[in-house]
Parts: C-alpha cells; structure tokens; sequence
C-alpha cells in the first residue's frame, strides 16, 4: 500500500479508526492510534519507539517471530496473540497485517482487536462441552445419538463403545441399521420410525464388532440437540444378566413347584397310610366308644389328607379354595357315620372363597369336629335331620362360618371359654390360632359361628 495523499490526512483517518491501528518497522512501533489506551491502558507515547514484542505474552512472541510470523502477515492472515495490559494482565487480541510503504519506508500495519469476551465465551463453551462429555460417557447406559434425517450415529458415549467393543471413531458415522441383524432390521424401521410414535421400550439384537449378538432393551426419544437441532436418542441396555437371571429364576421356581408338588403328594400319601391302618383296626375293634373314638381319628386325619391331595392337583401351593374343600370332607364324614335309621340332609350356603394353606387347615378341622359332634349326638331319636353349613365374607372384609342343625340341642350348653370335651377344647384352641371368635347358640338345635378376619398383609 502506497500513500498517494498527504501523510497527514492518512494519519487522521487511522487515528480515527475504532480498533487499534498500529505501524511498525522491523519491529519498531512507529505510529499507534488512541485506541490503545483502551486496549492495553498505554498512552500512544509509551508504545512508539518500542518494540511490538514487547507488549506479547512470551508465546505469542514465539508465534511471530521468524519466516513464520512473516509469512502469515505477507498472507494477510488473522492471527490471535496474548498482549499484555499495562496492569500486567494478559488480553486476547487478534491481529491481521498487510505490508505498506509509510515514509517512503517499507513497513507492516496492523489492524488490532479485543477478543477478550470470544475467547471467554470459547473457553465456557469448551467446560460445557467436556462436562457435557464426561457426564455423557459416565453414563451406566449405552446411549447412540443419532441424526434424524440420515440415520447416522453421531455420537456413542463409552459405554456403548463397550458394549459394541468399538472405539468413538469406528461407531461415528456409522448408519444405525449397522447395529442390528439385517433380518431384524425391517421390523425394527415399523416400530422406530424417527420423531413418530416412539414406544416406551424395544426388544432386539444388537451386534458388536465381533458379530456376536447381545439381547438389549432400547428406549427412544427425539431430543433437541441445541435450538432448532433435533436428533434421536437411542438408550440400549444390555439385558444379556437379566435373561440369564430371569431364567435361572424361572427354573428355580419350577423346581420349587415341582418339590412343593412333590411334599404335598407324599404328605397325603403318608395320611392315607396311617388312615388305612386305622381303618383295619376299626375293623377289629368292637367296643362303641373305642369305636367312635378311632372315627374321630380318621375324620382328623382325613381332614388334613384331602387339604394336602387339593394342593397337589391344584397346582397352586398358597391357597385353596376352600367353599369346594367344604362339601368334599363333609360327604368323607357323612360316610363314616352314617346311619341307616336317620337320613341327614345337607345344606350348603357357601360363597366362592379362597383360603391360605394354615387357616384352610385350622377350619378343615373346626368343620370336621362341628359336623362330626352333630351327626353322633343331634338325631339320636329322630329319621330325619338336617344340617346347615355356610360361610362368606362380609363387606367389612371378616369371614363368617357357621354349622348348625336341627337337632335336640344341648340340655346344659357347655361353656365355650373352658370346655369340657376334647373336640370343643381343640375348636377352640383352633378358632383361637386364626386369631377368630366362636358363638354357641342352643335352641332348637345347637348353631356355632365362627367369625375370623382377614390376614393383614
């Protein structure tokens, strides 16, 4: 660049310039304008006749010196240096040059800028940025970030390098249907289609470098990259443990059903060995009492064994229903005490209700005694009778079983605090083990009710 024109007139308009405008030779500061004050804090006086290296940082005075330095100011180029203030602090300036004739002398002006809030802004971007990163890649998911409208992956935090034991570079750029088998791939574009619809959770393969397959659930979601740039995010979990978890759970389930099965069949089969031995004996014994005593027995046992054989062909081992239970045991009773001068007729109001495992056993009993103590005593003199079971469960949520009949009832009732017979002693201390309440009413005939809430879970 030439000066045609008085020097003067180039000087005012220089000096007028908004940015630092600086003239040196050889290094030398020749001309400086006013805006240096403001930049650096020096008076244009305390500039010229020093060297420009003077005012850099030591690296930057690095940066320009020599053929370097010289070539990026013959080429014009925009080059970021250090100066340092007159405070001592350091501020980042970017500097372009070109080579002028000053004075009939070959110089350099530079046109001189305060980038201080860029390189702040620079610096905030790159700690969000490697935040961003770290938090990115600590991350216990595999999470792919890919572009919507191509389908490549344009980012894979460390965990998902893991998974597909590949590095950043392998995965970025890579298509999405890369990551899963091909014949799977057609279903997987139903179900993803990008920004549409996404649903919570996907089961697929996935394949790693090695193409071996891993079972994972992904989860998807468009997200807002920055404003105005939406990706989709794809979170893939390795459930290869939780299968084989899932399994081996499964099968310890199994083998408990089967073991459970197992006791519950062996369980009856042994009652129905010791009921089969009391049977023989019963034959032999004939003596009443002993008799009746040895009927008791096999009613007791009787009661626990078809508990145990309904567990078995039920298949489910916490409950039974126990409305069927009830009419089963006592057709087994009715049996065994039957009579042929009086004919006992049954009823039945019992709601579908299923019972745990201790308290369908405690009942059994309570229901074998109850029935068992009306058909030896209640139709002594009588053809004909009748007896009434029924059990529900109220709104208030409380269970109600009641036996009853029409028989002659109790001449003295017996006090069911402290009764004086075996079979009432164990109802009670039944009715007592399911945390319940008993109520004899005798009258025409003798009606217990029996009230038991529900277990609290």
């Amino acid at each position: 660049m030439d000066f045609k024109v008085p020097l003067n007139t180039y000087v005012k308009m220089l000096s007028e310039h908004p940015d630092v405008v600086l003239i040196h030779r050889g290094g030398r500061v020749t001309f400086v304008n006013d805006q240096i004050l403001y930049l650096l804090g020096y008076q244009p006086g305390e500039i010229i006749g020093n060297n420009v290296g003077d005012f850099l940082s030591a690296e930057s005075k690095n940066k320009i010196s020599g053929s370097a330095g010289a070539r990026m100011i013959l080429n014009g180029e925009v080059i970021e240096l250090e100066a340092v203030c007159k405070g001592g602090r350091n501020k980042h300036i970017s500097v372009r040059s070109s080579v002028i004739n000053y004075n009939n002398k070959k110089s350099v002006l530079s046109t001189i800028s305060d980038i201080s809030e860029k390189k702040n802004f620079e610096s905030i971007l790159k700690y969000s940025e490697n935040k961003f990163s770290a938090l990115f890649d600590a991350l216990n998911e595999s999470v792919f970030i890919i572009e919507i409208e191509t389908g490549v992956i344009i980012d894979a935090n460390l965990k998902a390098q893991r998974m597909l034991r590949a590095s950043k570079k392998e995965i970025v750029g890579m298509h999405y249907s890369k990551l899963h088998p091909r014949e799977e791939f057609d279903d997987y574009i139903k179900k993803f289609e990008f920004g549409a619809n996404l649903p919570d959770q996907i089961f697929k393969n996935i394949l790693v470098s090695s193409g071996e397959r891993v079972e994972v659930e992904i989860s998807a979601s468009v997200v807002e990259l920055v404003p105005g740039v939406t990706v989709f995010q794809g979170i893939y979990r390795d459930i290869t443990d939780r299968k084989k978890s899932d399994e081996q759970l499964k099968n310890s389930l199994r083998e408990k059903e089967v073991l459970l099965k197992e006791v519950h069949h062996r369980v009856k089969n042994n009652l129905q060995i010791i009921s089969s031995l009391f049977g023989m004996q019963l034959k032999n014994i004939k003596n009443v009492e002993y008799s009746n005593l040895v009927k008791d027995a096999l009613g007791r046992i009787k009661s626990i064994a078809l508990i145990h054989e309904k567990l078995y062909r039920a298949g489910s081992f916490s409950k039974i229903n126990f409305s069927e239970y009830i009419r089963e045991i006592i057709t087994y009773i009715s049996r065994y005490y039957f009579n042929e001068s009086c004919v006992v007729n049954f009823h039945y109001a019992i709601e579908n209700i299923s019972l745990d495992l201790d308290r369908s056993i405690s009942l059994s009993l309570i229901v074998n005694e109850l029935v068992t103590n009306s058909l030896k005593y209640a139709f002594c003199d009588v053809s004909e009778g009748d007896i009434f079971v029924s059990f529900n469960k109220t709104c208030e949520g409380e269970y109600v079983l009641r036996v009853s009949d029409g028989g002659r009832g109790f001449k003295t009732p017996p006090d069911m605090a402290f009764p004086s017979t075996f079979g009432l002693g164990l109802v009670c201390d039944l009715v007592r083990e399911i945390g319940g309440s008993i109520k004899l009413i005798n009258g025409r005939g003798a009606s217990y009710e029996i009230n038991f809430k529900d277990k609290k879970l």
